[in-house]
C-alpha cells in the first residue's frame, strides 16, 4: 500500500501536457487534419507511422507528420544543413535501391517518386530539415512541398 500511495503522489505531480514542440508549427495549417498530427522522435516512429525502408532511410531523430486534406506531410528536423543534405543524398540512394518505389528522379534538388499505391511522393532538403510530401496530384505535392518550406524559414 506504502508503495502506491507513493507513486500515486508521483504521479498527481506530473503534468499532463508539456510545450508543443516548435516544429509542428511547421505544418500547413489549410486543411490540416488535427488528429493525424504525430511528433517523431527517431526511426522507429517513423516506422510506425509510413514504411520507407527497412533501415533508417532518413537519419531521423526528431520530426512531424500529418494528413493535409488528401496529403501527408513529413519533416525532418537535422542539426546541421550539411547533416539534412547527406542524409537526403543517402534516403534517395536507398529509395531508389528498396523495391518500395519506383521512377525515383532527382531534378533541381527535389526528389520524385511513386510508392507500391502509386502515391506520389515528392521531398527536399532545406535548410536543416527534410521535408517529404505524399498524394495523388504531383503538382498540388510542389504546392504544400513549397508552403512547408516557406513555414520553416518563418519559425
Amino acid at each position: 500500500d506504502g508503495l502506491l500511495s507513493l507513486a500515486g503522489s508521483v504521479a498527481a505531480k506530473i503534468p499532463v501536457t508539456g510545450d508543443r514542440p516548435d516544429i509542428l508549427a511547421w505544418l500547413p495549417p489549410e486543411n490540416l487534419d488535427e488528429s493525424s498530427v504525430r511528433y517523431l522522435r527517431g526511426n522507429l516512429a517513423l516506422f510506425r507511422t509510413y514504411e520507407f525502408g527497412t533501415g533508417n532511410v532518413f537519419g531521423m531523430t526528431e520530426g512531424v507528420t500529418a494528413r493535409t486534406g488528401q496529403q501527408t506531410v513529413f519533416a525532418f528536423r537535422y542539426s546541421t544543413e550539411d547533416e539534412a543534405a547527406g542524409w537526403f543524398d543517402k534516403a534517395i540512394e536507398q529509395l531508389s535501391q528498396s523495391g518500395r518505389f519506383r521512377d525515383v528522379t532527382v531534378g533541381d534538388g527535389t526528389l520524385s517518386a511513386l510508392d507500391l499505391e502509386d502515391q506520389h511522393i515528392v521531398g527536399t532538403h532545406y535548410r536543416n530539415c527534410i521535408v517529404l510530401v505524399m498524394g495523388d496530384e504531383p503538382r498540388a505535392l510542389t504546392e504544400t512541398l513549397e508552403i512547408v518550406k516557406r513555414r520553416i524559414s518563418s519559425h
